[in-house]
């Protein structure tokens, strides 16, 4: 299946993104541009061409 593998292939880095994004101290949570750097969204973009 396409979409599983895509899944598989990026489910830890979306999983490091959220635990990041969902910390309860505010001064330990991602901010929105670390968020954007994180590797789930830099491999996307790379995998995906843009």
């Amino acid at each position: 299946n396409l979409v599983m593998q895509h899944v598989d292939h990026s489910a830890g880095d979306l999983i490091d993104l959220l635990q990041g994004l969902l910390r309860y101290d505010p001064d330990e949570r991602l901010k929105a541009r670390q968020a954007l750097q994180h590797p789930f969204f830099t491999r996307c973009h790379r995998r995906c061409g843009y």
